[in-house]
């Protein structure tokens, strides 16, 4: 039985044909009666939908999410950060003013190696925890 694919995806690997083999089999009405069958397909297509491999920087999320960097060179978990910046008081513990001082704020990557330079022109999701099975 073939399955679908979609064209302008990179080529799946064996994994992921495999995961895809089973959705075409399995997620058809007769199935989604069996308990949590829908579960395993909507997770399997879930896993199916992210990107695999590394992807252009302008494609990642902007979220937060904590995703790996890479600017070719360096590879680090990092995120989006965005700052607003602002005036900022300082007073003391009975709200007496001390001093302020100006922040311009930030807009970019951070990544927890110290700084990427260049910066970072790819990204990719990370991995995810190995099972307890599989640190033994």
């Amino acid at each position: 039985m073939s399955h679908s694919t979609n064209c302008e995806r990179p080529a799946m690997t064996p994994l992921q044909q495999a995961a895809q083999a089973l959705v075409d089999r399995w997620d058809t009405p007769l199935w989604k009666d069996v308990p949590h069958t829908g579960e395993y397909i909507d997770a399997l297509r879930a896993a199916l939908s992210m990107p695999a491999g590394w992807q252009a920087i302008e494609t990642a999320p902007k979220d937060g999410t904590e995703i790996l960097l890479s600017n070719g060179v360096d590879v680090a978990e990092g995120h989006w950060l965005f700052h607003e910046g602002g005036i900022r008081e300082r007073r003391d513990i009975d709200g007496r003013y001390i001093d302020q001082d100006e922040d311009e704020g930030y807009e970019g990557w951070i990544d927890w190696g110290g700084g990427m330079s260049p910066k970072p022109t790819h990204w990719m999701p990370l991995p995810a925890a190995p099972s307890p099975q599989e640190q033994t």
